[in-house]
């Protein structure tokens, strides 16, 4: 078994050497979009918007609010990576080569090598072919072993570099009630439906040369002027 001590440092040897390895890497954007990452209410910045319009001897009034909120937004991105290794061709091409020719060559001198157990120089130059076969063979293992071809999919969020103050994702609380103050105090209140919209009569001795100012209140909070044009 002396040839086989001289065979096993030489078959590692072998091993260790292996193909280079090309990695190919692909990267797929499946979607892109915005989202909401938190939401601060900012009541401070959310103001009713209020319509009014003539009828009759009446005003009627639709009222809107409009929550305001920060918001942090972020982008969320799902991707797809493709992950191709590939060893390569020619040197798997060279390890078949070198295995088969090593293997053919080192049996054939080790059949007709002496029987007494001393290595000759024909047993020297076979057992130096069984060790380049050998380890041409472990190494083409190896390197057959390390293709793979595999897909990962990936979600991150981005988050944007500030938050913005935008309207709210979930809707406040209703308006439930508006009045109007004349500049000379005079005041008309109205009840909202669930919809904003609500009216008011308007006595004849309101109208100076056919206008009238209102300042508007929406639950307490005043939201804008008003002024009324009487038609002719």
């Amino acid at each position: 078994m002396g040839w086989l001590a001289r065979v096993v440092p030489l078959v590692l040897s072998f091993t260790a050497a292996c193909a280079h390895v090309e990695e190919v890497r692909v990267r797929q954007v499946l979607d892109d979009e915005s989202v909401r990452l938190t939401e601060t209410p900012r009541p401070e910045l959310s103001h009713a918007r209020v319509k009014a319009t003539l009828s009759g001897g009446g005003l009627a009034l639709l009222v809107r609010a409009e929550s305001r909120c920060l918001v942090q937004f972020a982008e969320r991105i799902r991707t797809r990576e493709r992950v191709r290794r590939t060893p390569s061709a020619a040197a798997l091409a060279a390890e078949a080569s070198l295995m088969a020719i090593g293997l053919a060559v080192g049996i054939g001198l080790r059949r007709g090598s002496s029987a007494d157990g001393d290595l000759d120089g024909g047993d020297v130059v076979g057992v130096t072919a069984l060790a380049v076969g050998m380890g041409s063979g472990v190494a083409l293992g190896v390197d057959a072993s390390r293709y793979s071809d595999t897909e990962v999919e990936s979600t991150r969020l981005v988050p944007e570099a500030a938050p913005r103050v935008v309207p709210c994702e979930r809707r406040g609380t209703r308006p439930t009630r508006a009045e109007l103050i004349t500049p000379a105090g005079r005041r008309f209140v109205t009840l909202l439906d669930g919809m904003g919209r609500g009216g008011v009569r308007l006595p004849d001795d309101i109208w100076v040369d056919d206008q009238v100012d209102f300042d508007v209140k929406v639950d307490g909070a005043l939201v804008q002027r008003l002024v009324i044009v009487r038609p002719q």
